[in-house]
């Protein structure tokens, strides 16, 4: 190989390298950029008393994403800050009575809203700009006759054991909670 072959080959290796330092930032580094993301936040919260916040691996990549809401209360309003190169990249909200969950191995998060009558699960990827994406919904309704209920997968309504094949897919992902 030539001297600009050589060259080329340690920048490019030296850019990888410099990259994987960048995905893998140290516990110091993330919990020092949390904490001032955390402080900025409860300024701006209408309730600082009732911030809660957790910090989870969501997406299986090795760095602890931080998890925030301005208020327990049915674990509504639930924000995912992902941190990429110094920068706090806050996706969301999640979660409406019910809360959130994730799939890390699939790099899912889940919106849940349930209540007495309905419920409706949101299956999310967040893309490489940090925008989320709906790529499932399941939902259960009371029907219109008020005899029973509607399944619906993907907005479109099903019979109920389409609703319930689909929904058990979802179930095998290696479904999480979180816990504040």
């Amino acid at each position: 190989k030539n001297a600009e072959d050589k060259k080329t080959e340690n920048q490019e290796s030296k850019e990888a390298s410099d990259k994987s330092e960048k995905e893998m930032p140290s516990v110091e580094t993330l919990s020092k950029a949390y904490a001032e993301y955390i402080e900025r936040i409860a300024i701006e919260c209408y309730t600082p008393e009732e911030l809660v916040f957790t910090t989870i691996d969501v997406n299986n990549d090795g760095i602890q994403e931080l998890l925030y809401a301005e208020s327990s209360v049915n674990a509504a309003g639930v924000y995912v800050c992902f941190y990429d190169d110094g920068q706090i990249n806050p996706v969301g909200p999640f979660g409406s009575y019910g809360g959130i969950k994730y799939a890390p191995s699939e790099g899912r998060i889940i919106s849940v809203m349930d209540n007495m009558d309905y419920m409706v699960y949101e299956v999310y990827a967040i893309d490489k700009n940090y925008e989320k994406d709906l790529v499932q919904k399941f939902a259960i309704e009371p029907d219109s006759e008020g005899n029973g209920y509607d399944f619906f997968w993907d907005d479109e309504e099903v019979s109920m054991e389409e609703y319930t094949e689909a929904f058990a897919k979802l179930q095998n992902m290696d479904v999480r909670e979180i816990d504040y």
